[in-house]
């Protein structure tokens, strides 16, 4: 479906809160008491970036379920971490690309938030309309939103870049 021009892979449950995922703060989704639970707020640069550049989230995750992400004695297989998938639009079941990012510190307990920034390369993306989604997950062990918390969805566009080559007295548009 899409949404302000820019395509949304939502449920009809998610739907009520797109107003305010779109205003870049995701819900508590009434998960003040659940195990796996966090609170994002982000920024991005931009809703639209040229294919090769970099597309950033910046953001504070607040841990608020009532689970320690520990990650001072776990093996990197154990760690918990942000991640997440870019998709792109109208082809759900296509994971243009997956990614992850180390948290900040070892240790977040309930109640502790942190801030983030993830750095989307979109080298080798295709032009059109994607969406980022942002989760926690515990490597080789579930993500967030199995667990019954709903990551942040962030539509975004790339657009194609076209160069102009002067070879003589000849123009060369290349899209």
């Amino acid at each position: 479906r899409d949404n302000n021009g820019i395509c949304a892979h939502y449920t009809p449950a998610e739907d009520k809160n797109m107003q305010e995922i779109m205003k870049g703060t995701s819900n508590l989704f009434q998960a003040k008491f659940k195990r796996y639970a966090y609170h994002i707020d982000y920024a991005t640069n931009t809703g639209e970036v040229a294919q090769g550049d970099i597309f950033i989230i910046k953001g504070t995750i607040g841990n608020v379920g009532d689970s320690v992400w520990e990650n001072t004695s776990l093996e990197e297989d154990g760690a918990f971490k942000i991640a997440g998938k870019i998709i792109r639009c109208y082809d759900s079941e296509n994971v243009a690309r997956e990614y992850r990012v180390s948290l900040p510190r070892p240790r977040i307990a309930p109640g502790d938030s942190f801030n983030f920034e993830v750095k989307v390369d979109t080298k080798g993306l295709g032009a059109g309309f994607y969406l980022l989604t942002i989760d926690m997950l515990k490597e080789g062990s579930f993500w967030f939103e199995q667990k019954d918390s709903l990551p942040a969805k962030i539509p975004f566009r790339i657009r194609a870049v076209s160069y102009e080559l002067e070879i003589a007295d000849t123009k060369l548009q290349v899209k």
